[in-house]
């Protein structure tokens, strides 16, 4: 059935996920910077070594005065999803983070927030108690 579907174009047979980008105000995350996108993007990630962890932080905060500093948001249209990937590679690579995992993930968490995925609500705006997306004290960013 799956074969049909990819046939006629339709994405459904593979989960329902496109993979067109919806940039700009049409994105649920339009213009969300600074401390909610680096608190997103730590929940996503869900890091526990408190080293990483705190490289993780740097890279974000790096990535936001790189973006905030052009007037960019990562739901742009001025930029590509590799154009801003690349922007938050290079920022990993100054704060000297390394793992793979975590630099799969961060490239994932920019193509589906360039996706207006609405799987990532949960990671801006968690539930207010009993959530198991709510953030652990490792999470909680200053």
């Amino acid at each position: 059935m799956w074969r049909r579907a990819a046939e006629a174009g339709l994405q459904a047979a593979r989960g329902g996920a496109s993979s067109a980008e919806i940039l700009d105000s049409a994105n649920l995350y339009f213009g969300v910077m600074s401390l909610p996108l680096k608190r997103a993007a730590v929940r996503y990630v869900q890091l526990s070594d408190g080293l990483i962890l705190n490289k993780f932080k740097r890279v974000m905060d790096d990535f936001d005065i790189e973006k905030a500093y052009h007037g960019g948001s990562v739901t742009s249209q001025e930029f590509t999803k590799e154009q801003v990937c690349a922007e938050l590679m290079g920022c990993a690579a100054r704060a000297e983070l390394q793992l793979p995992s975590v630099l799969a993930s961060m490239r994932q968490f920019i193509k589906e927030m360039r996706q207006g995925e609405e799987n990532l609500k949960p990671f801006f705006y968690p539930a207010k108690s009993g959530s198991p997306l709510r953030p652990t004290s490792a999470e909680i960013i200053d």
